[in-house]
């Protein structure tokens, strides 16, 4: 590639990602590069084009840890696509707000073994819930922690007096979901509130 054309190519690619940023970024350039940073919920999203052709791209969060990094040399335009595509695809996949649900029954046992077992399962789907439990006695000091509760069916009974307590929206886990273990179904339930 020529050394026009690849400059040309390299501004090209600066302006495609400027306008794949969207909104709300900030731009900056000194002598020897030009940056792109947005900010994505938790993350500061950045992209960097030094002058030599080489393209750093960063994902710090609020404390500064950078959480992704890579550099390469400018190619083609591409190619360069392809690479800033999973970079924000990481930043939106990874930044994701967690959602907490406090599944209660009347001791707490086997709510808390419903939501253990429910955890892992929402780990090995990469789901961004948080699983938690505890008995009908500490709900209405925990719930207010939590942006659901989930009843499990030994407390269904009580979802209309729960309300009049409690603020935490409110959902009961269906009878024959909670007796077979059946998380796909649960989970389905969680992503609908």
């Amino acid at each position: 590639m020529s050394k026009i054309v690849k400059k040309m190519n390299y501004s090209i690619n600066y302006l495609w990602t400027k306008e794949m940023f969207g909104e709300n970024i900030i731009e900056k350039s000194d002598n020897y590069s030009r940056s792109i940073t947005k900010k994505i919920n938790d993350f500061n999203v950045s992209i960097i084009f030094y002058d030599n052709y080489i393209i750093e791209h960063i994902i710090e969060n609020d404390n500064g840890k950078v959480l992704y990094y890579l550099h390469f040399e400018f190619s083609n335009f591409i190619n360069t696509v392809s690479i800033v595509e999973d970079l924000l695809d990481f930043a939106y996949e990874n930044n994701k707000e967690v959602k907490k649900a406090l599944f209660c029954c009347t001791s707490g046992i086997t709510s808390s073994l419903f939501a253990s077992k429910m955890q892992e399962y929402l780990n090995n789907k990469k789901v961004n819930i948080l699983m938690d439990a505890c008995d009908i006695g500490s709900l209405n000091k925990k719930s207010e922690d939590y942006d659901l509760v989930v009843l499990t069916p030994q407390i269904h009974y009580k979802e209309k007096s729960l309300k009049e307590e409690i603020s935490t929206k409110i959902i009961k886990i269906p009878t024959k979901d909670y007796a077979s273990n059946n998380y796909q179904n649960v989970l389905s339930l969680l992503e609908k509130h």
